[in-house]
């Protein structure tokens, strides 16, 4: 199993990244269980990012309030070499956050 978290972050901006695979191996990539914290409410997007890492390929936003699991675990996609998957924030935000993927 794989643990993967950018570590508690204090004040991010809209858009930071919060949690990045960094570049996968083409393949089937099964989808983590994300544990989420927040000392606020704010909503986070789950996005799957091309090779370029320039645009998303989806994405789908989550709401964050206190500690939270989402359960993605067991469901998978296909990507092609250096795609990611990351979790960003939206909006501006105060306080503190962490995200960890297990996967």
């Amino acid at each position: 199993m794989a643990w993967i978290t950018s570590g508690a972050v204090t004040d991010p901006p809209d858009n930071a990244v919060l949690l990045d695979s960094g570049p996968l191996a083409a393949g089937v990539f099964v989808l983590p269980l994300l544990l989420m914290s927040a000392d606020f409410q704010r909503f986070v997007r789950l996005e799957w990012r091309n090779a370029a890492n320039s645009a998303n390929k989806q994405s789908h936003i989550f709401i964050v309030d206190g500690s939270r699991i989402f359960d993605l675990s067991g469901r998978s996609i296909t990507v092609l070499a250096n795609e990611r998957i990351r979790l960003v924030a939206l909006g501006e935000v105060e306080g503190n956050v962490q995200v960890t993927a297990l996967t």
